[in-house]
């Protein structure tokens, strides 16, 4: 089931209990039972990396969750297409369940997401 996960990728390591609180809120399950299944990776080797970086070390992920320094700061996740790393947008971490969920299991594909996302670059949370 691991390798099934989509890897949740820390690139920035400046608050180290920034990402921990990150993690925690990921993994819980919201109040109508949904959470993203995701694999933690903090290596240093991802510090700093562009998204083409880091989605060329997982080419079999159909999502890549990037935890850069905005996402720590603001809690918008940015995720981009395993296929494509051009084609991206972020989540709020509350929303993060709806692009695992769906991409992961083929019932959306990361284009339809991209038509849910907001001039601002944020996925509109359903």
């Amino acid at each position: 089931m691991e390798e099934e996960l989509s890897p949740l990728v820390q690139t920035d390591f400046s608050d180290l209990s920034k990402w921990a609180t990150l993690l925690k809120e990921v993994a819980s399950e919201n109040e109508m039972g949904f959470r993203a299944h995701i694999k933690a990776v903090s290596e240093r080797r991802f510090e700093d990396a562009d998204p083409s970086e880091v989605v060329a070390a997982f080419p079999d992920a159909s999502v890549i969750f990037i935890v850069d320094q905005r996402a720590l700061r603001k809690r918008e996740i940015l995720c981009v297409d395993g296929e494509d790393a051009t084609a991206m947008f972020r989540a709020k971490v509350d929303d993060l369940w709806i692009v695992e969920n769906n991409v992961s299991i083929g019932n959306l594909l990361f284009e339809e997401l991209m038509e849910q996302v907001g001039e601002d670059g944020l996925l509109i949370g359903m």
